[in-house]
């Protein structure tokens, strides 16, 4: 959220307008969910999960989202 503060400070001590902006980032950057979600992982998540923790999970597993993920109704307020 520095990076965005700063930016806006920027725009408006320069007295001009965005249009667009978009933070890479955001969801990584993002707090605790309210609620517990899980997510029910493909075999993209299973690769990464076994690259990331060396851990091999059962196709179908659940794992349980600690912070929002892109489409998460919290994601934007958690942001």
């Amino acid at each position: 959220m520095t990076g965005i503060h700063f930016l806006l400070a920027i725009v408006a001590y320069e007295n001009r307008v965005v249009m667009a902006t978009d933070a890479v980032n955001a969801y990584a950057q993002s707090g605790p969910l309210e609620r517990t979600t899980y997510l029910v992982v493909d075999d993209a998540i299973l690769e990464w999960y076994y690259e990331r923790y060396k851990v091999l999970l059962p196709p179908g597993s659940l794992i349980e989202l600690i912070s929002s993920i892109q489409g998460h109704p919290d994601a934007g307020r958690n942001w």
